[in-house]
């Protein structure tokens, strides 16, 4: 993730510069008297813009689906350390579960748990899971008839995607990516909660502690 969230600013310091170069074209100031350099400079100027605009989708995408994957592992984690109980389908193997079951879990463990970590959770859920599933994955009912469209665009001084989905000619739905930065202030966040989790209750670990 953090190679992920390097190679992405990276991209976009780089895709800034074109944006300037751009800017100073349309101020006037990056002008060319002759008509076909210019013409082949601007070209030059999109293509640059398109293939850095789809290195980034691709990274954005990275970003959400290991994401995904160490939310799933931190959950297994916690239902490893603690171990099973005896209620059927009552898991902790996913994030997902994690969000439904977690509370029930530790009432029937004694665990205590702290304050925020299912709230942390259920937004960490909304914001990264569910948006991976249903926004990058895509519609999972084949049956339903959606078009989709995705794109990649600044948006409050980030790249983000862009994702419409088209129900009818009249109905159409946006949403955008989240800021990366910020999804991973809010994972290191619940990692923190789940460290002091796992401190506070060591004692009631299925394995031999020394």
């Amino acid at each position: 993730m953090e190679f992920i969230l390097t190679r992405y600013q990276k991209l976009y310091k780089k895709w800034e510069r074109i944006h300037l170069e751009f800017e100073q074209i349309n101020n006037g100031k990056k002008l060319s008297d002759n008509q076909s350099e210019h013409s082949k400079l601007v070209f030059d100027l999109f293509n640059k813009d398109f293939e850095i605009k789809e290195e980034i989708q691709l990274y954005i995408e990275s970003f959400y689906l290991f994401s995904k994957i160490l939310l799933d592992k931190v959950a297994i984690a916690i239902w490893q350390y603690f171990g099973r109980v005896q209620e059927k389908g009552l898991t902790l193997s996913s994030n997902d579960d994690l969000t439904k079951h977690l509370k029930k879990y530790a009432e029937i463990k004694s665990i205590n748990l702290p304050d925020d970590i299912l709230i942390k959770a259920q937004l960490l859920r909304n914001s990264i899971s569910d948006f991976r599933d249903w926004q990058i994955s895509h519609e999972r009912n084949p049956e339903r008839k959606i078009k989709w469209s995705r794109m990649t665009i600044l948006d409050r001084g980030a790249l983000k995607l862009r994702i419409n989905r088209f129900f009818s000619k009249e109905k159409k739905e946006t949403i955008f990516s989240h800021k990366l930065n910020d999804l991973q202030n809010e994972i290191f966040e619940y990692i923190v909660l789940v460290v002091k989790l796992i401190k506070d209750n060591r004692k009631l670990t299925t394995y031999t502690l020394k």
